[in-house]
C-alpha cells in the first residue's frame, strides 16, 4: 500500500545549484547508495562505463572539473556559465566511458540512465538534495581532454579493466581498436542544498570570476505518462 506522503519527497525535489557550506555527515547514505549500484540491469550484460565517486577527499578534482569542463554557453551570448554543484557539492558521482565508446552510443546511454535514476532516486529518498547536469563542454578542448583522461587514469589507480570491460563485439572476441580517452557522460551531486528563494533563475560569480546560475531550473511541462 502507497502511504500518502511516499510522494512528498517528490514534490519537494529541486535542482540544487549551490550546496550548503555545512553539510551532515551522509556516509552511510553514500555507501548504501554504492552498494546498491552492484546491482543495477545493463543491457545485454556490457559494462562500458563506471561511475567516480568524488568526496570531501577530491576538492582539488571538483574545482578543476568546475573551471574546465562542467560549463556550457547560452544560445542569446557567448557567456560562460559553469555549474557550481560539482564545485560545492560533498559528494558527486560522475559517470565515464570510453572514448569512442566501444558499443553502440544509446545502448551505453541507457545503461548509464539506468544507474543515474537509482541514484538519485536513492538519494531523494534518503533525505538528500540533488544535482544532475550533463554539460561538459569544456572536454571538447583537445588538451582538456588529454588532462582529464591523465586525471581518471590517476583517480583509479587500480586496472581500470576491473571496471570496464576491454573492446569486444558481441561474441566477445577482441577489437584492434584502442580505448583513445575517457569521456564524462553525466554526473549527480548529492548533499544538503541551498532551497531557492526567488522563482526565476538569475547569474551570479564567485571571486569575481566564475559566472553560474542562481535560482531553479525550468520545470516539466506536463506528466509525460499517456494512459487510457
Amino acid at each position: 500500500m502507497i502511504h500518502k506522503n511516499y510522494m512528498d519527497p517528490w514534490r519537494q525535489r529541486f535542482t540544487v545549484r549551490v550546496f550548503c557550506d555545512e553539510q551532515p555527515d551522509y556516509t552511510e547514505e553514500i555507501n548504501y547508495i554504492t552498494e546498491m549500484l552492484s546491482y543495477v540491469p545493463i543491457q545485454n550484460g556490457v559494462n562500458m562505463h563506471f561511475w567516480i565517486l568524488l568526496t570531501p577527499n577530491d576538492q582539488d578534482f571538483k574545482n578543476w572539473m568546475f573551471e574546465k569542463i562542467c560549463w556550457t554557453t547560452r544560445q542569446d551570448s557567448d557567456d560562460i556559465t559553469h555549474f557550481l554543484s560539482i564545485k560545492k557539492a560533498p559528494y558527486t558521482f560522475l559517470a565515464v566511458s570510453h572514448n569512442p565508446c566501444q558499443i553502440p552510443s544509446g545502448e551505453n546511454f541507457r545503461n548509464i540512465g539506468f544507474h543515474g535514476g537509482v541514484i538519485m532516486t536513492e538519494a531523494i529518498r534518503l533525505g538528500m538534495d540533488t544535482a544532475p547536469i550533463g554539460c561538459f563542454t569544456g572536454y571538447y578542448n583537445p588538451k582538456i581532454k588529454k588532462e582529464f583522461t591523465k586525471r581518471v587514469n590517476q583517480f583509479a589507480s587500480e586496472n581500470l579493466k576491473k571496471y570496464v570491460g576491454l573492446p569486444t563485439d558481441y561474441a566477445g572476441r577482441p577489437r584492434n581498436q584502442k580505448i583513445k580517452s575517457w569521456e564524462p557522460i553525466f554526473y549527480i551531486s548529492l548533499g544538503k542544498g541551498e532551497r531557492h528563494t526567488t522563482n526565476r533563475s538569475y547569474e551570479s560569480f564567485l571571486d569575481n570570476k566564475w559566472q553560474y546560475t542562481v535560482g531553479p531550473k525550468q520545470g516539466k511541462p506536463w506528466n509525460n505518462v499517456v494512459k487510457r
